[in-house]
């Protein structure tokens, strides 16, 4: 007697989610486009070897209809191999980006460019046709320009902690100590001139 256990592809079970939220409805849900999962899969370097091939193997038999996104570091994950007879992923079938090898600058601007693409999908989503448009996402205009002395600066003038205070005002007591002994033309080397704020340098202070 032989016994029979149902089993399903893991394509199977994503093709199926996809056949259930294109029957969603809602505010957020457009009739009229077909709705396109999206699998994100972070630190995929973690996955043993048979479980990058089954899941490179998963991204073949599906492509077209789900995008998958899949982040690891690099040289730690394999994304060619699969499980399938004589076949393997090649640069046909993903597209390769290698954000290690991007510069600072190239960096910003590819976050930037993500988090713009986020902000105005969800917003034309909800907002709908012939709503005004947002204007292009900027680091420097949303978060500012500050230096890493003026964030530690505003940290510390604002913080409510007794131990952050106490060390604040000795740094304050010694600043006034040495006022005292140093010539006045070089107080600006030491941040000790009068019009000094903490926003200013704060490493000066802290070196003094």
């Amino acid at each position: 007697m032989s016994t029979f256990i149902d089993s399903f592809a893991p394509g199977d079970l994503l093709t199926f989610a996809t056949e259930i939220a294109n029957g969603l409805r809602g505010q957020l849900v457009r009739k009229d486009v077909p709705i396109r999962l999206m699998v994100l899969i972070d630190d995929a370097e973690s996955l043993t070897g048979d479980q990058q091939a089954i899941t490179n193997t998963i991204l073949k038999q599906i492509e077209g209809r789900i995008k998958f996104v899949i982040a690891y570091i690099a040289g730690q994950y394999d994304p060619n191999s699969t499980i399938l007879p004589n076949t393997v992923l090649n640069n046909d079938d993903y597209v390769f980006v290698a954000l290690d090898d991007d510069s600072q600058s190239d960096f910003k601007n590819f976050c930037e460019r993500v988090t713009d693409l986020r902000l105005k999908t969800y917003y034309q989503l909800a907002a709908g046709e012939g709503s005004p448009s947002l204007a292009t996402f900027s680091l420097r205009k949303t978060l500012g320009d500050f230096k890493p002395n003026e964030l530690i600066a505003d940290a510390i003038v604002g913080s409510q902690s007794v131990a952050v205070q106490k060390w604040r005002s000795a740094v304050e007591s010694t600043r006034a100590q040495l006022r005292n002994v140093i010539s006045k033309k070089n107080w600006t080397k030491f941040s000790l001139n009068d019009n000094w704020t903490a926003r200013d340098d704060w490493s000066g202070c802290i070196i003094s």
